[in-house]
This record gives C-alpha cells, sequence and structure tokens, in this order.
C-alpha cells in the first residue's frame, strides 16, 4: 500500500512539470505557426489595392524603410512564468524587399 501512495505523490510532484513542459511545447509550435502565417500575409499584402485596410482587418503592423518592408505581428504566449525570460508582448516579423 504504500508504494501506491509513494507513485502518487512522486506524480503528483512531476505534473506541474509536465504541464510546462506542454504549454511551451505549445508557444514554440504556435510561434512558429504564426510566422508562416504571417510570411503569407505578406504576400498577400502585395497583391491588395486596399492595404491599410487589410492590416487592420488581421492585426498586423507594417513598417517601410527604403528598400525594404517589415510586417509584425503580436503573439499571445500562455505558458506561465515565459515573460521573466521572453519580453511581452512577443512580436514575430518577415521582411522583403521591394523593387521597384
Amino acid at each position: 500500500m504504500k508504494k501506491r501512495g509513494q507513485a502518487l505523490v512522486e506524480f503528483v510532484l512531476i505534473l506541474p512539470f509536465v504541464f510546462l513542459i506542454m504549454l511551451g511545447s505549445y508557444d514554440i509550435a504556435n510561434v512558429f505557426y504564426q510566422k508562416i502565417v504571417l510570411e503569407n500575409h505578406y504576400e498577400m499584402l502585395l497583391q491588395v489595392e486596399d492595404k491599410e485596410k487589410y492590416l487592420r482587418e488581421n492585426n498586423l503592423s507594417l513598417t517601410k524603410a527604403e528598400n525594404e518592408m517589415v510586417l509584425q505581428k503580436e503573439v499571445a504566449l500562455i505558458t506561465p512564468g515565459i515573460g521573466n525570460f521572453i519580453e511581452k508582448p512577443f512580436v514575430i516579423e518577415t521582411r522583403g524587399t521591394i523593387y521597384e
């Protein structure tokens, strides 16, 4: 009977770390997914006529430099305590060169 109780205590002690690893894995996968989506938004932005409306609807920000466009998006992270290591809000970006 004592061994079953010991296993239960060990399980309860390790469970929060398992959840943190799962949430961290979700956050990493979500950032990669959002990066791919952002690159698709960049390609779409080059094709649409009303760029300001498209940016507003998709919660994106666009910065233009000399020959470069930078498209940015904030990504929400759900892992508790990740704010101590990564600045909030976490911003991903994609860059492209403007050819005229």
